[in-house]
């Protein structure tokens, strides 16, 4: 393989119509070309031990994204029904669905990732289901069967350990600025045609306490991440190099592990960079504050809510944008903080303090 990489780097000068391409454009070509044919034993050389080192990164990482989500063997269930959905989606297996409603917990109003959801019709069959994404989002799109009505009842359940469904105190259709849909149970009636998109609050069993005064270590975390990002390309190279330079069943089995840790990158677990929400009069994160995200012509594109040490994910295009953060529903007076930012594509990253 590294034989007919340099075979093939040495020939580029030779191919019909190189000199015709502009001098800059040779230049650069010819320097890449030194660089490969340099590299080549070296790589050859390293492919292994990178890629072993790389995948056991990557190995570390996954696992620390998904076993708080693996507490149950429900949960475990879901998880893995989602990553076979996710799966078959991006390889083109399985429409992709528009994720519409949210799943979320109606004492912090965080979504809730990797519930199932259930859509049922007027006499409670099953029609469907659905795992939530990382974002707590699911999407149905109704099937009125054979019916040429236009108009259809339908019924929605989640399900998930350690919550219930529906939540108690909710009234719908409103619930703060995030859910504009709520639905608790019964009967619904909506256009045949129309997606089902409704926000599902669920109660929490044990409610998740907010750690006063601990703060994230966001410098840390955001390197590491980028380092782990950057380090699943590194792999991508040499996991299979190492399989062509030094074929073995080891080296073949590392490739095995390395594409299976990446079907969970693919699904969203992987290690991110956040920001922070921060309480300036006490210098303390601020636990479940809300965060929305409106794009240049003021419409909102992205919303989350900040966990219990006060970080929060985002994951947006270029663009310019206005992000604003709220004081969850306990905090009285209410508050709120908005700030205009221009980003590239990327994890938002901003630090916001009321």
């Amino acid at each position: 393989m590294i034989t007919i990489l340099q075979a093939v780097a040495g020939h580029l000068f030779t191919l019909p119509g190189f000199d015709f391409l502009p001098q800059g454009v040779q230049d650069a070509i010819g320097q890449v070309v030194r660089v490969v044919k340099a590299a080549a034993p070296a790589i050859k050389d390293t492919a292994p031990e990178v890629a072993t080192a790389v995948t056991f990164a990557i190995g570390a990482s996954t696992a620390a994204a998904i076993l708080p989500l693996a507490n149950s063997a429900n949960n475990i269930r879901y998880l893995f029904q989602f990553l076979r959905q996710d799966l078959l989606s991006a390889l083109g297996l399985e429409r992709k669905r528009k994720a519409w409603g949210t799943v979320y917990s109606a004492q912090t109003k965080k979504p809730i990732p990797f519930a199932k959801v259930e859509l049922l019709g007027p006499d409670s069959r099953v029609l469907e289901a659905r795992i939530t994404d990382t974002s707590g989002r699911y999407g149905f799109l109704v099937n009125p069967g054979s019916s040429d009505r236009q108009i259809v009842e339908i019924q929605l359940r989640a399900r998930k350990d350690g919550y219930t469904f529906p939540a108690a105190g909710i009234t719908p259709p409103n619930d703060t600025i995030l859910y504009s849909n709520v639905y608790i149970g019964g009967i619904a009636t909506i256009n045949a045609r129309a997606l089902a998109d409704f926000d599902l609050p669920m109660d929490e069993i044990r409610p998740r306490i907010p750690v006063p005064g601990k703060k994230p270590r966001v410098t840390l975390n955001n390197i590491g991440s980028i380092l782990l990002n950057s380090g699943f390309y590194v792999g991508l190279v040499t996991v299979p190099l190492a399989v062509i330079t030094a074929p073995s069943i080891i080296h073949v089995a590392l490739l095995v592990f390395f594409l299976g840790l990446n079907v969970p990158r693919v699904a969203g677990l992987t290690a991110k960079p956040y920001g922070v929400v921060v309480d300036d009069l006490t210098g303390n994160p601020l636990s479940f504050a809300l965060v929305t995200l409106n794009n240049a012509y003021g419409k909102r594109i992205a919303f989350t809510v900040a966990d219990e040490r006060g970080r929060y994910f985002l994951l947006v295009p270029k663009g310019d944008y206005t992000i604003s953060a709220y004081t969850p529903a306990t905090i009285v007076p209410a508050r709120n903080f908005t700030r205009q930012f221009t980003t590239g594509k990327g994890w938002v990253r901003q630090k916001l303090r009321f």
